[in-house]
């Protein structure tokens, strides 16, 4: 059965972008500056759980995850609008509408996290951060298009 390629542009954006946030977060971590990323104490004084970034005060945010809680705030807002107008859709196209809007806004913020490890990239300096960023972005802008169906290598080819 072959697959459609259609998703994937989408699949490598998806998996680059991760890539990127758990490389950008770990720097952050890194950071001679405080992240509020460390474990809470109980009062037994024995570590609890980490706090999460949507769980931490804000003051204790670097400029960078207070940019991404924000953004991450507001899509948790704007779906669960979404969310609660599909469950209440009283047609399969207002519901195929909504659904749209939902992928829609899941794109939109995986666009803004990119846009915001890029502002922050430009503020470290950081030229191959912000030279891969600004490449991503054009990608997801521009993805490439499939006019024709692709031959697949034989076995023994490209490996």
């Amino acid at each position: 059965m072959l697959r459609s390629i259609s998703n994937l542009p989408a699949t490598c954006a998806n998996l680059f972008l991760a890539t990127l946030i758990i490389g950008f977060a770990g720097s952050a971590l890194a950071a001679d500056e405080p992240t509020g990323l460390h474990p809470a104490t109980t009062s037994q004084d024995q570590p609890a759980a980490p706090k999460g970034l949507m769980e931490l005060p804000l003051a204790e945010l670097t400029p960078r995850l207070l940019d991404i809680r924000v953004l991450l705030e507001n899509e948790k807002a704007t779906l669960d609008e979404l969310r609660a107008q599909y469950m209440a859709a009283t047609s399969d196209a207002e519901a195929l509408r909504i659904q749209r809007q939902i992928h829609d806004v899941k794109r939109g913020t995986e666009t803004g996290l990119l846009k915001i490890q890029l502002k922050h990239a430009r503020l470290d300096g950081n030229a191959a951060a912000v030279s891969q960023l600004e490449e991503t972005l054009r990608q997801l802008d521009n993805p490439p298009v499939f006019e024709a169906p692709q031959d697949r290598p034989t076995s023994g080819q490209n490996r």
